[in-house]
């Protein structure tokens, strides 16, 4: 199954908006937050390793539990090969998935 089967990619008629978020000097910063038309959202953390771990997900985590349902899903893009679960709506994906 491809990765565009297993996340919830929405398609929508408006163009998404792109968004950084850096809160309390760094306490909580996700790398990239899609915004969809109907306010969705999903969210991607960018890591230079060959697999993610459990500790990279945290900045994800905290965004998911403050945004419930609104968060459709997270992603952590590294450079190893294999997608895997990380942890409910968060997939730790190979960064070339964004190309295929």
């Amino acid at each position: 199954m491809s990765l565009t089967h297993r996340l919830p990619w929405p398609r929508c008629d408006t163009r998404p908006r792109l968004f950084h978020l850096r809160q309390e000097e760094g306490r909580h910063e996700v790398d990239v937050i899609i915004e969809y038309g109907g306010g969705d959202l999903m969210a991607l953390e960018i890591k230079a390793t060959s697999a993610a771990t459990s500790a990279d997900v945290r900045h994800l985590t905290w965004l998911r539990d403050q945004l419930g349902k609104r968060l459709l899903g997270a992603a952590i893009l590294h450079t190893g090969p294999r997608a895997f679960e990380l942890g409910e709506k968060i997939l730790a994906a190979p960064l070339a998935t964004i190309w295929s």
